[in-house]
């Protein structure tokens, strides 16, 4: 499978390798790469597709649009979805039903760990794993695409790796293949590829991309111990991690964030999980705990450390 025009299949074909792939298909938004993905897949309706339930709407959305079923697993412990969270959200899935998928979202720069989810679920299911908001990350050492048949991302304003809007789906040539001739889909796998015109400043948006990761990984190994003489606890990585910090979770109190003078940057979890999101409301979902972590925003590192009374740049 190949991208039109000789701009996009270039882009195409760096933007792999960033993730472990070989070539994949840019698309207008995130959203309608993970619809790709499941489409050119074969999944469909019928189908069990495991979701986080800690993760963007649209990944819900995703699943829906192609007429399959979201399963929710809980992932409140580690905002990520786990081996241990996957297992039990399986046990619970009505026999003699399997999931087709599981999509594994990389969820505020966060490493999930694809590798262990692979352990639970065997070669069969396909593994779709989301950087939109992971980029150079790692889980458990191993970089982003290394246990998974399809990487999907945003090039969102706000994502890493931006391009100020569009999506893709990577993965070798054989996961890319669709299962059926392109004549028995129900509909076509992508209705609106990204225009070349977005791919313009990728040189650019790489360079800036590697920047950004690397000030975010910096400022918050400097300045944890500080959050946490204030009464923050962070979300902490386990060995063999390296996030990519989109956000980074804190918990403690209202009146510590004040005093700190962080109020205005941080991000409070949305008023309602995806489960009670009206939209969703005839979906196969199931309820699970919600984490009520307060999230860090990231994006104005010398901001914080004004907040935070510290005269020092981040490097």
């Amino acid at each position: 499978m190949h991208p039109p025009g000789p701009e996009l299949d270039a882009a195409t074909t760096r933007i792999a390798r960033e993730y472990g792939k070989q070539t994949g298909l840019l698309t207008a938004s995130g959203m309608a790469a993970i619809e790709c993905a499941l489409r050119w897949s074969g999944i469909g309706p019928r189908d069990w597709v495991v979701v986080p339930s800690e993760c963007c709407h649209r990944v819900v959305a995703a699943v829906l649009a192609v007429g399959a079923r979201p399963l929710l697993a809980d992932a409140h412990a580690d905002l990520c979805l786990s081996p241990v969270s996957l297992a039990r959200a399986l046990e619970a899935l009505p026999r003699p039903h399997v999931p087709r998928a599981l999509v594994a979202v990389h969820h505020l720069g966060l490493p999930c760990d694809v590798a262990g989810l692979r352990a639970v679920v065997g070669a069969e299911v396909l593994i779709i794993e989301d950087a939109a908001q992971a980029f150079g990350l790692e889980a458990r050492g191993a970089p982003v695409g290394s246990h998974s048949d399809l990487v999907v991302t945003s090039f969102g304003a706000t994502k890493p790796l931006s391009l100020n809007g569009g999506g893709g789906v990577f993965g070798s040539a054989e996961a890319l293949a669709p299962s059926l001739p392109e004549r028995d889909l129900p509909r076509l796998p992508c209705a609106a590829p990204l225009h070349p015109a977005a791919v313009a400043g990728l040189d650019a948006a790489l360079v800036a991309a590697r920047a950004r990761v690397a000030a975010r990984r910096a400022w918050v190994q400097a300045r944890r111990p500080l959050l946490e003489a204030l009464g923050l606890s962070s979300w902490r990585p386990a060995p063999g991690d390296v996030p990519s910090w989109h956000r980074l979770p804190l918990r403690g109190t209202a009146e510590a964030i004040r005093e700190a003078g962080l109020e205005g940057h941080v991000q409070s979890p949305h008023l309602l999980p995806l489960w009670e999101l009206p939209m969703f409301a005839d979906a196969a979902l199931r309820p699970a705990t919600r984490a009520r972590h307060r999230l860090l925003r990231l994006d104005d590192l010398d901001g914080l450390d004004v907040a935070l009374g510290l005269a020092e740049r981040v490097a």
